[in-house]
């Protein structure tokens, strides 16, 4: 049985997971496929559901060039993901929201307004390619 310290620990890894694989724009599966292990093991890997083995965590620390110890939450590891400090802050605030529906929430909140912004982009090419013809 996990502490709740492991517990913890294993949710905060898994969300550097899923933010990384997010970051890099690839699937659970195709990720499961490059580590050998099916699309439901990453999800438990990213829910903190299971504990990911060492020899996983420097596989992927390997497939997406960052260091061991970003999986490990090392302030002194310097992540190339991409990211800014502040949006890594806002990742670990919402990781440190005490309620998983809560956290689960605020992540579909996030990804709403993103794919909004995504369709406002697109609709604004559109119109672009239209008036440059």
């Amino acid at each position: 049985m996990n502490t709740r310290y492991e517990e913890e620990f294993n949710k905060a890894l898994g969300f550097r997971l899923m933010t990384l694989r997010q970051s890099h724009k690839m699937s659970q599966e195709y990720l499961g496929a490059k580590l050998g292990v099916r699309y439901q093991q990453i999800q438990k890997y990213e829910t903190g559901a299971t504990r990911m083995p060492p020899e996983r965590i420097a596989t992927c620390a390997r497939l997406f060039s960052v260091p061991v110890e970003y999986f490990f939450g090392s302030e002194q590891s310097e992540v190339h993901s991409g990211y800014s400090k502040a949006v890594l802050t806002v990742a670990a605030e919402i990781m440190a929201l005490p309620n998983d529906d809560v956290r689960k929430s605020v992540y579909h909140l996030a990804r709403t307004i993103n794919k909004s912004w995504d369709i406002q982009d697109n609709e604004e090419v559109k119109i672009k390619n239209k008036v440059s013809r």
